[in-house]
Protein backbone atom coordinates (compact mmCIF):
# COMPACT_ATOMS: atom_id res chain seq x y z
CA UNK A 1 0.00 0.00 0.00
CA UNK A 2 1.93 3.90 -0.97
CA UNK A 3 2.37 5.50 2.26
CA UNK A 4 1.10 9.16 2.29
CA UNK A 5 0.98 9.70 6.38
CA UNK A 6 4.11 10.12 7.64
CA UNK A 7 3.00 10.00 10.94
CA UNK A 8 -0.52 9.10 12.90
CA UNK A 9 -0.27 10.13 16.66
CA UNK A 10 -2.73 8.85 19.11
CA UNK A 11 -3.93 10.22 22.46
CA UNK A 12 -4.58 13.79 24.66
CA UNK A 13 -6.32 16.61 23.09
CA UNK A 14 -7.36 19.24 25.33
CA UNK A 15 -7.38 23.19 25.61
CA UNK A 16 -4.26 24.73 27.51
CA UNK A 17 -5.35 27.93 29.39
CA UNK A 18 -1.81 29.89 30.38
CA UNK A 19 -2.66 32.77 32.66
CA UNK A 20 -1.32 35.73 31.48
CA UNK A 21 0.03 37.31 34.60
CA UNK A 22 3.61 35.92 34.13
CA UNK A 23 5.25 35.25 37.71
CA UNK A 24 2.19 35.31 39.60
CA UNK A 25 0.08 31.84 41.27
CA UNK A 26 -3.07 30.66 39.76
CA UNK A 27 -4.73 31.72 42.60
CA UNK A 28 -3.47 35.60 41.24
CA UNK A 29 -4.28 35.15 37.62
CA UNK A 30 -6.64 37.57 36.27
CA UNK A 31 -6.75 36.69 32.67
CA UNK A 32 -5.80 33.28 30.59
CA UNK A 33 -4.92 32.97 27.32
CA UNK A 34 -6.01 30.14 24.54
CA UNK A 35 -3.96 27.27 23.52
CA UNK A 36 -4.45 23.87 22.14
CA UNK A 37 -2.54 20.77 24.32
CA UNK A 38 -1.89 17.66 24.48
CA UNK A 39 1.78 16.03 23.60
CA UNK A 40 0.30 14.17 20.46
CA UNK A 41 -1.83 16.96 19.46
CA UNK A 42 1.38 19.59 19.87
CA UNK A 43 3.49 16.85 18.35
CA UNK A 44 1.29 16.32 15.10
CA UNK A 45 0.69 20.16 15.08
CA UNK A 46 4.57 20.66 14.87
CA UNK A 47 5.52 17.83 12.54
CA UNK A 48 2.80 19.68 10.24
CA UNK A 49 4.57 22.73 10.67
CA UNK A 50 7.78 20.92 9.48
CA UNK A 51 6.57 20.12 6.17
CA UNK A 52 5.00 16.29 7.72
CA UNK A 53 1.35 14.62 6.41
CA UNK A 54 0.50 14.27 10.15
CA UNK A 55 -3.15 12.78 11.61
CA UNK A 56 -4.77 12.56 15.02
CA UNK A 57 -6.81 9.62 16.55
CA UNK A 58 -8.45 11.41 19.56
CA UNK A 59 -12.05 12.05 20.99
CA UNK A 60 -12.84 15.58 21.81
CA UNK A 61 -16.01 17.08 23.45
CA UNK A 62 -19.35 18.21 21.84
CA UNK A 63 -18.94 21.65 23.06
CA UNK A 64 -16.86 24.54 22.08
CA UNK A 65 -13.28 23.74 23.31
CA UNK A 66 -14.19 20.06 20.59
CA UNK A 67 -14.30 22.37 17.52
CA UNK A 68 -11.69 25.23 18.64
CA UNK A 69 -9.56 21.77 19.03
CA UNK A 70 -10.43 20.56 15.37
CA UNK A 71 -10.54 23.84 13.88
CA UNK A 72 -6.78 24.41 14.99
CA UNK A 73 -5.66 21.24 13.44
CA UNK A 74 -6.96 21.79 10.13
CA UNK A 75 -5.45 25.18 10.23
CA UNK A 76 -2.18 23.64 10.94
CA UNK A 77 -2.72 21.33 8.22
CA UNK A 78 -3.13 17.78 10.34
CA UNK A 79 -5.74 15.19 9.29
CA UNK A 80 -8.69 15.44 11.40
CA UNK A 81 -10.56 12.31 9.84
CA UNK A 82 -10.35 10.06 13.40
CA UNK A 83 -10.72 12.91 15.37
CA UNK A 84 -13.99 11.58 16.84
CA UNK A 85 -16.57 13.98 18.36
CA UNK A 86 -17.85 12.39 21.69
CA UNK A 87 -21.38 13.19 23.26
CA UNK A 88 -21.51 12.05 26.23
CA UNK A 89 -18.09 13.90 27.76
CA UNK A 90 -16.30 17.34 27.80
CA UNK A 91 -13.30 18.03 26.07
CA UNK A 92 -10.23 18.40 28.35
CA UNK A 93 -8.86 21.59 30.24
CA UNK A 94 -5.70 22.37 31.81
CA UNK A 95 -5.24 25.61 33.64
CA UNK A 96 -1.37 26.27 33.65
CA UNK A 97 0.99 29.49 34.95
CA UNK A 98 4.37 30.57 34.56
CA UNK A 99 6.18 31.22 37.76
CA UNK A 100 9.56 31.52 36.46
CA UNK A 101 11.95 29.09 34.49
CA UNK A 102 11.47 25.92 37.00
CA UNK A 103 8.30 26.52 37.80
CA UNK A 104 4.88 25.96 35.95
CA UNK A 105 1.73 25.21 37.94
CA UNK A 106 -1.07 23.33 36.35
CA UNK A 107 -4.21 21.93 37.03
CA UNK A 108 -5.74 19.03 34.87
CA UNK A 109 -9.58 18.85 34.55
CA UNK A 110 -10.10 15.34 32.62
CA UNK A 111 -11.51 13.57 34.85
CA UNK A 112 -13.96 11.15 32.04
CA UNK A 113 -13.16 13.83 29.50
CA UNK A 114 -13.58 12.64 26.03
CA UNK A 115 -9.74 11.84 24.89
CA UNK A 116 -9.79 9.01 27.63
CA UNK A 117 -12.89 7.70 25.81
CA UNK A 118 -10.88 6.47 22.98
CA UNK A 119 -11.25 2.58 21.80
CA UNK A 120 -10.68 -0.26 19.35
CA UNK A 121 -13.08 1.13 17.31
CA UNK A 122 -11.56 4.61 17.02
CA UNK A 123 -8.43 2.50 15.56
CA UNK A 124 -9.27 2.91 11.69
CA UNK A 125 -6.98 0.53 10.09
CA UNK A 126 -6.76 2.21 6.58
CA UNK A 127 -5.33 5.33 8.56
CA UNK A 128 -2.87 3.04 9.92
CA UNK A 129 -1.92 1.30 6.63
CA UNK A 130 -1.15 4.18 5.08
CA UNK A 131 1.26 5.55 7.56
CA UNK A 132 5.22 5.15 8.08
CA UNK A 133 4.92 5.80 11.67
CA UNK A 134 2.39 5.46 15.14
CA UNK A 135 3.43 7.88 17.31
CA UNK A 136 1.39 6.20 20.98
CA UNK A 137 1.36 8.20 24.26
CA UNK A 138 1.99 6.84 27.77
CA UNK A 139 -0.76 8.59 29.61
CA UNK A 140 -2.95 6.32 27.05
CA UNK A 141 -1.69 2.91 28.92
CA UNK A 142 -3.00 3.97 31.69
CA UNK A 143 -6.86 2.82 31.57
CA UNK A 144 -7.76 -0.32 30.23
CA UNK A 145 -10.17 0.88 27.66
CA UNK A 146 -7.34 3.62 26.15
CA UNK A 147 -4.30 1.15 26.40
CA UNK A 148 -6.30 -1.64 24.27
CA UNK A 149 -6.54 1.10 21.66
CA UNK A 150 -3.23 2.02 22.00
CA UNK A 151 -2.46 -1.87 21.16
CA UNK A 152 -4.61 -2.20 18.38
CA UNK A 153 -3.01 0.59 16.32
CA UNK A 154 0.47 -0.82 17.34
CA UNK A 155 -0.89 -4.41 16.15
CA UNK A 156 -1.77 -3.01 12.94
CA UNK A 157 2.11 -0.95 12.63
CA UNK A 158 3.15 -4.26 12.92
CA UNK A 159 1.11 -5.76 10.08
CA UNK A 160 1.26 -2.49 7.90
CA UNK A 161 5.15 -2.41 8.52
CA UNK A 162 4.91 1.15 9.95
CA UNK A 163 7.72 2.35 13.01
CA UNK A 164 5.95 2.28 16.25
CA UNK A 165 7.29 4.95 18.22
CA UNK A 166 6.11 5.99 22.39
CA UNK A 167 6.31 9.31 23.74
CA UNK A 168 6.50 8.13 27.82
CA UNK A 169 4.35 11.59 28.49
CA UNK A 170 4.59 10.58 32.03
CA UNK A 171 2.37 12.80 34.73
CA UNK A 172 1.83 11.27 37.96
CA UNK A 173 -1.30 12.96 38.71
CA UNK A 174 -2.85 11.40 35.38
CA UNK A 175 -1.41 8.02 37.05
CA UNK A 176 -3.53 8.53 40.75
CA UNK A 177 -0.04 9.09 42.52
CA UNK A 178 -0.43 13.17 43.00
CA UNK A 179 -2.96 14.86 44.24
CA UNK A 180 -5.69 16.27 42.05
CA UNK A 181 -4.63 19.96 42.27
CA UNK A 182 -0.83 18.85 41.97
CA UNK A 183 -0.01 18.28 38.08
CA UNK A 184 3.12 20.24 38.37
CA UNK A 185 5.12 17.05 39.56
CA UNK A 186 6.61 15.81 37.02
CA UNK A 187 7.81 12.49 38.58
CA UNK A 188 6.51 9.77 41.11
CA UNK A 189 8.57 6.52 41.25
CA UNK A 190 5.44 3.72 40.82
CA UNK A 191 6.98 0.13 40.36
CA UNK A 192 2.79 -0.61 38.60
CA UNK A 193 3.56 2.68 36.77
CA UNK A 194 7.33 0.99 35.78
CA UNK A 195 5.83 -2.77 34.92
CA UNK A 196 2.95 -0.69 33.15
CA UNK A 197 5.10 0.82 30.33
CA UNK A 198 7.78 -1.80 30.19
CA UNK A 199 5.04 -4.60 28.97
CA UNK A 200 4.67 -2.78 25.84
CA UNK A 201 8.08 -0.94 25.49
CA UNK A 202 9.19 -4.72 23.73
CA UNK A 203 6.36 -3.48 21.13
CA UNK A 204 8.68 -0.05 20.19
CA UNK A 205 11.10 0.79 17.48
CA UNK A 206 11.44 4.09 19.27
CA UNK A 207 10.80 5.15 22.89
CA UNK A 208 11.11 9.11 23.51
CA UNK A 209 11.44 10.92 26.96
CA UNK A 210 12.63 13.42 29.12
CA UNK A 211 14.66 12.26 31.74
CA UNK A 212 12.14 11.53 34.23
CA UNK A 213 10.38 9.86 32.36
CA UNK A 214 13.30 7.29 31.69
CA UNK A 215 13.48 6.77 35.55
CA UNK A 216 9.93 5.73 35.47
CA UNK A 217 10.00 3.50 32.34
CA UNK A 218 13.24 2.14 33.71
CA UNK A 219 12.67 1.53 37.33
CA UNK A 220 15.51 3.99 38.44
CA UNK A 221 16.53 7.84 38.98
CA UNK A 222 19.76 6.47 37.79
CA UNK A 223 19.60 7.46 34.01
CA UNK A 224 21.78 4.97 32.68
CA UNK A 225 20.15 2.40 34.64
CA UNK A 226 17.10 2.97 33.49
CA UNK A 227 18.49 3.02 30.28
CA UNK A 228 19.99 -0.87 30.67
CA UNK A 229 16.49 -1.64 32.43
CA UNK A 230 14.83 -0.60 29.21
CA UNK A 231 17.04 -2.20 26.49
CA UNK A 232 16.64 -5.30 28.83
CA UNK A 233 13.05 -5.65 27.29
CA UNK A 234 13.18 -3.29 24.42
CA UNK A 235 15.45 -3.14 21.27
CA UNK A 236 14.21 0.12 20.00
CA UNK A 237 16.13 3.53 19.71
CA UNK A 238 16.49 5.76 23.21
CA UNK A 239 15.31 9.79 22.59
CA UNK A 240 16.31 11.05 25.57
CA UNK A 241 15.27 15.18 25.95
CA UNK A 242 17.69 16.90 28.33
CA UNK A 243 17.04 20.25 30.07
CA UNK A 244 20.81 20.56 30.95
CA UNK A 245 24.20 19.40 30.45
CA UNK A 246 24.14 15.61 31.74
CA UNK A 247 26.50 12.93 31.30
CA UNK A 248 24.16 11.26 28.67
CA UNK A 249 25.34 14.32 26.44
CA UNK A 250 27.06 13.69 22.46
CA UNK A 251 30.65 14.51 23.93
CA UNK A 252 30.36 11.95 26.55
CA UNK A 253 28.93 9.54 24.71
CA UNK A 254 30.43 9.82 20.94
CA UNK A 255 34.50 9.31 22.41
CA UNK A 256 35.28 5.97 21.58
CA UNK A 257 38.40 4.74 23.64
CA UNK A 258 39.81 1.28 21.55
CA UNK A 259 41.90 -1.23 22.67
CA UNK A 260 43.48 -4.04 21.52
CA UNK A 261 43.61 -7.55 23.41
CA UNK A 262 44.34 -10.98 22.54
CA UNK A 263 40.99 -12.55 21.23
CA UNK A 264 42.39 -16.29 21.71
CA UNK A 265 42.90 -15.66 25.41
CA UNK A 266 39.74 -13.56 26.33
CA UNK A 267 38.00 -16.21 24.38
CA UNK A 268 39.65 -19.16 26.42
CA UNK A 269 38.58 -17.71 29.90
CA UNK A 270 34.87 -17.02 28.32
CA UNK A 271 32.06 -19.13 30.12
CA UNK A 272 28.40 -19.68 29.15
CA UNK A 273 27.43 -16.85 31.88
CA UNK A 274 29.99 -14.24 30.38
CA UNK A 275 31.01 -14.65 26.90
CA UNK A 276 32.35 -11.58 26.38
CA UNK A 277 35.19 -12.87 29.28
CA UNK A 278 34.31 -9.56 31.02
CA UNK A 279 35.37 -10.53 34.44
CA UNK A 280 38.42 -11.94 33.09
CA UNK A 281 39.43 -8.60 31.43
CA UNK A 282 38.81 -6.83 34.74
CA UNK A 283 41.05 -8.78 36.28
CA UNK A 284 43.76 -9.79 33.76
CA UNK A 285 45.87 -7.32 31.29
CA UNK A 286 45.87 -9.13 27.97
CA UNK A 287 46.39 -6.42 25.83
CA UNK A 288 48.67 -6.10 22.51
CA UNK A 289 50.95 -3.65 21.82
CA UNK A 290 54.69 -2.52 20.42
CA UNK A 291 55.11 -1.43 24.09
CA UNK A 292 54.73 -3.09 27.33
CA UNK A 293 54.89 -1.08 30.49
CA UNK A 294 57.80 -1.65 32.90
CA UNK A 295 57.21 1.01 35.35
CA UNK A 296 54.61 3.22 36.54
CA UNK A 297 55.26 5.85 39.43
CA UNK A 298 52.08 7.29 40.17
CA UNK A 299 52.26 11.37 39.08
CA UNK A 300 55.66 11.05 37.75
CA UNK A 301 56.62 9.12 35.20
CA UNK A 302 55.36 5.46 33.14
CA UNK A 303 58.55 3.54 31.21
CA UNK A 304 58.03 1.99 28.51
CA UNK A 305 59.45 -0.90 27.16
CA UNK A 306 59.71 -2.64 24.02
CA UNK A 307 57.79 -5.54 23.21
CA UNK A 308 59.99 -7.48 21.00
CA UNK A 309 57.42 -10.23 20.69
CA UNK A 310 55.59 -7.96 18.72
CA UNK A 311 53.37 -9.33 15.53
CA UNK A 312 51.20 -6.82 14.34
CA UNK A 313 53.72 -4.98 12.31
CA UNK A 314 57.06 -3.25 12.12
CA UNK A 315 59.27 -3.23 15.53
CA UNK A 316 59.66 0.44 16.76
CA UNK A 317 63.62 1.25 16.41
CA UNK A 318 62.99 3.02 20.14
CA UNK A 319 63.71 0.62 22.52
CA UNK A 320 63.02 2.41 25.98
CA UNK A 321 60.80 5.62 26.32
CA UNK A 322 60.44 7.30 29.46
CA UNK A 323 57.20 9.47 29.81
CA UNK A 324 57.49 11.80 32.63
CA UNK A 325 54.71 14.36 33.99
CA UNK A 326 56.00 17.79 34.71
CA UNK A 327 53.46 19.95 36.06
CA UNK A 328 55.75 23.38 35.78
CA UNK A 329 55.53 25.43 32.29
CA UNK A 330 58.92 26.55 33.33
CA UNK A 331 60.56 23.29 34.27
CA UNK A 332 59.56 22.02 30.96
CA UNK A 333 60.99 24.52 29.02
CA UNK A 334 64.35 24.39 30.59
CA UNK A 335 64.18 20.80 29.91
CA UNK A 336 63.98 21.42 26.30
CA UNK A 337 66.38 23.75 26.02
CA UNK A 338 68.91 21.50 27.84
CA UNK A 339 68.34 18.87 25.40
CA UNK A 340 67.10 16.82 28.11
CA UNK A 341 63.73 15.93 26.48
CA UNK A 342 63.03 15.08 22.84
CA UNK A 343 59.23 15.45 22.73
CA UNK A 344 57.59 18.41 25.26
CA UNK A 345 53.62 18.24 25.21
CA UNK A 346 51.29 21.04 25.84
CA UNK A 347 54.18 24.12 25.67
CA UNK A 348 52.24 27.68 25.91
CA UNK A 349 51.92 29.48 23.55
CA UNK A 350 54.50 32.08 24.49
CA UNK A 351 57.24 29.77 25.09
CA UNK A 352 56.09 28.01 22.14
CA UNK A 353 56.94 30.97 19.56
CA UNK A 354 60.34 31.76 21.42
CA UNK A 355 61.79 28.31 20.97
CA UNK A 356 60.64 28.21 17.62
CA UNK A 357 63.98 30.77 16.86
CA UNK A 358 66.14 27.80 17.91
CA UNK A 359 63.99 24.58 17.65
CA UNK A 360 61.52 23.25 15.32
CA UNK A 361 58.28 23.43 17.09
CA UNK A 362 55.15 21.88 15.52
CA UNK A 363 51.57 22.24 16.18
CA UNK A 364 48.82 19.50 16.53
CA UNK A 365 45.64 21.58 16.45
CA UNK A 366 43.06 20.85 18.86
CA UNK A 367 39.61 20.72 16.87
CA UNK A 368 37.27 21.20 19.76
CA UNK A 369 39.28 24.08 21.48
CA UNK A 370 37.90 27.48 20.26
CA UNK A 371 38.83 31.00 22.05
CA UNK A 372 35.98 33.65 21.32
CA UNK A 373 34.57 36.88 22.95
CA UNK A 374 31.15 36.35 23.99
CA UNK A 375 28.69 39.00 24.82
CA UNK A 376 25.75 38.35 26.89
CA UNK A 377 22.64 38.56 24.54
CA UNK A 378 20.06 38.92 27.79
CA UNK A 379 20.59 42.04 28.17
CA UNK A 380 20.44 45.35 25.29
CA UNK A 381 22.05 46.30 23.47
CA UNK A 382 23.58 43.03 22.93
CA UNK A 383 20.41 41.64 21.87
CA UNK A 384 20.98 43.32 18.47
CA UNK A 385 22.33 41.10 16.33
CA UNK A 386 23.62 44.32 14.23
CA UNK A 387 25.06 45.48 17.27
CA UNK A 388 26.69 42.44 17.94
CA UNK A 389 28.26 42.19 14.40
CA UNK A 390 29.37 46.41 14.49
CA UNK A 391 31.30 45.09 17.69
CA UNK A 392 32.46 42.09 15.55
CA UNK A 393 33.63 43.98 12.82
CA UNK A 394 35.16 46.38 15.14
CA UNK A 395 37.28 44.13 16.89
CA UNK A 396 41.19 43.94 16.22
CA UNK A 397 41.06 40.45 16.02
CA UNK A 398 44.36 40.44 14.55
CA UNK A 399 46.33 42.13 17.23
CA UNK A 400 44.44 40.01 20.12
CA UNK A 401 45.60 37.03 18.10
CA UNK A 402 49.46 38.00 18.45
CA UNK A 403 49.50 39.44 21.20
CA UNK A 404 47.29 36.47 23.82
CA UNK A 405 47.58 33.34 21.52
CA UNK A 406 51.39 34.83 19.97
CA UNK A 407 50.06 33.82 16.53
CA UNK A 408 49.63 30.24 17.29
CA UNK A 409 46.68 28.82 16.23
CA UNK A 410 43.84 29.19 12.92
CA UNK A 411 42.05 32.41 13.00
CA UNK A 412 38.49 32.35 12.77
CA UNK A 413 37.83 35.53 11.53
CA UNK A 414 37.53 37.13 7.94
CA UNK A 415 35.34 34.04 6.51
CA UNK A 416 33.16 33.63 3.56
CA UNK A 417 29.59 35.51 4.15
CA UNK A 418 27.83 32.72 2.14
CA UNK A 419 28.39 28.78 3.39
CA UNK A 420 28.37 26.28 0.94
CA UNK A 421 29.82 23.02 2.87
CA UNK A 422 29.51 21.73 6.83
CA UNK A 423 33.07 22.02 7.56
CA UNK A 424 33.58 23.29 11.28
CA UNK A 425 34.92 24.80 12.71
CA UNK A 426 34.03 27.67 9.97
CA UNK A 427 35.39 31.22 9.77
CA UNK A 428 33.46 33.90 10.57
CA UNK A 429 32.59 36.71 8.03
CA UNK A 430 32.87 39.26 10.68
Amino acid sequence: MVKTVDAVMIGRAGVDLYGEQIGGRLEDMGSFAKYIGGSPTNTAIGAARLGLNTALITRVGNDAMGRFIREELQREGVNTAAVRTDPDRLTALVLLGIRDQVSFPLIFYRENCADMAISVDDIDEALIASARAVVTSGTHFSTPGTKAASLRALELAAKYDAARIIDLDYRPVLWGLADKGDGETRFVSSQSVTSHLQQVLSHMDVVVGTEEEIHIAGGSTDTLEALRAIRAVSQATFVVKLDKPSKLSLPDLAVPVPFVINSKLAKENATEADPWAMEYLHQNTIGSGAYKVSRWDNGQQVVYERFDGWVGGPLPAIRRIIRREVPSSATQRALVERGDVQIAFGIPDKDAAELAEMLKVDSTPIANCVHALCLNTKFEPFTDPNVRKAIAWALPYEDIFKTAAYGRGAPLWGGETEITDTAWPRKSPY
